[in-house]
């Protein structure tokens, strides 16, 4: 309160002198004017936390003193201290002024007048914190638009960017596999080179409708559950085994969308090389304190071998999948070998995910 100042009205000076002698001690500053005149020039030089006002005074009476503080000062906690207690004017007073308390003459400084005043002051406090928490909460609604702003903006640059990259990418594969055809359109490298060349075009068009990351909570009996919906809808394969008897279905955290992506690209390019298949899949899942372990085991057994050595474009089309799979195999802590045993083709991939918060 010691930096607030108090303003009293009043054209009788005793009445003044009184109050100066009765709030010599009180916490805020006081300043005393004879008239509305003299009232008006010091709330223009002065910043003024309370009004306190006489009603009936020679030239400007009270009334219209309080309405114009209300208008260039509304901020300013308006008191009326008069000797006229007919309801009436007590009432107009109040509701053209917007009167915070009306003291009545003669009053009791003790009991009633500094408490009344101190209110009055706490109250102006009040309205200036709340003041200040607007401005502030203004201030920082207009930082965090700039800031939401400069966002959208970097992700449209970034959606636009990420596209240029989609395009540029594709056009690359294109012309290299353009180029090999020109250059030696009927031979057997050339025809090599022309279906890997397509191969990492579908895997890097595949990849990147993954991206941006998008890590989520998700069980794993959804991904089995999806991956056999894949597996049998699939023309190539005549029969499907799933050994699921060690999966536990956890609560993970991850990538989802890329883990289906790596499965299904892997199974669908590899499967596709074969008549008729029949598919063996194991996952096994184990847990660790943070995270959970994925293995996966696929052995696909072929009555057509499309996969052999005596293949080249095979043999080298499944070399080629191993070592992409696996470098995007890493993204999610994970590996992948493909290799043959005895005619069949055997894919094993690890994935290492975190536990979800609501895991079992």
């Amino acid at each position: 309160m010691a930096n607030r100042t108090v303003l009293f009205v009043d054209d009788e000076i005793n009445v003044l002198n009184a109050l100066k002698r009765g709030l010599i001690d009180e916490d805020y500053r006081c300043e005393f004017a004879l008239n509305a005149k003299d009232a008006l020039k010091i709330m223009e030089e002065q910043d003024i936390c309370v009004l306190v006002t006489d009603m009936k005074m020679p030239g400007m009476d009270g009334l219209s003193l309080l309405k114009i503080i209300k208008e260039k000062y509304p901020n300013t906690v308006r008191i009326v201290l008069s000797g006229y207690t007919q309801l009436p004017q007590v009432l107009a007073t109040i509701n053209q002024a917007d009167v915070f308390k009306f003291i009545t003459k003669p009053w009791k400084l003790e009991e009633e007048f500094k408490h009344v005043i101190r209110q009055a002051v706490e109250y102006y406090n009040l309205q200036m914190e709340s003041i200040e928490l607007k401005k502030t909460l203004e201030a920082r609604n207009i930082s965090y638009q700039k800031i939401l702003k400069s966002m959208e903006e970097k992700l449209t640059n970034n959606k636009e960017d990420f596209e240029n990259i989609k395009n540029i990418g594709s056009f690359i594969l294109d012309s290299i596999e353009s180029n090999i055809n020109e250059i030696k359109p009927s031979s057997t490298l050339c025809d090599e080179l022309v279906n890997q060349t397509r191969l990492i075009k579908q895997l890097y068009m595949g990849y990147l409708d993954t991206v941006p990351t998008t890590n989520t909570n998700f069980d794993l009996k959804k991904l089995v559950e999806e991956l056999k919906c894949y597996l049998t809808s699939l023309n190539s394969v005549s029969n499907v085994i799933f050994n699921t008897d060690n999966l536990v279905n956890y609560k993970c955290v991850g990538n989802y969308k890329l883990l289906y992506f790596i499965l299904t690209f892997t199974l669908g390019k590899t499967l596709c090389e074969s008549n008729k298949n029949n598919l063996n899949l194991t996952v096994v899942s184990d847990r660790d304190a943070d995270n959970i372990k994925l293995d996966f085991l696929v052995e696909i057994r072929t009555t057509n071998i499309g996969i052999s050595e005596e293949n080249g474009f095979a043999r080298n089309e499944l070399i080629l999948i191993e070592k992409l799979m696996n470098k995007i195999s890493m993204i999610l802590n994970g590996s992948m070998v493909i290799y043959k045993d005895d005619g069949d083709t055997i894919i094993k991939l690890q994935i290492k995910l975190k536990k979800s918060t609501g895991g079992l």
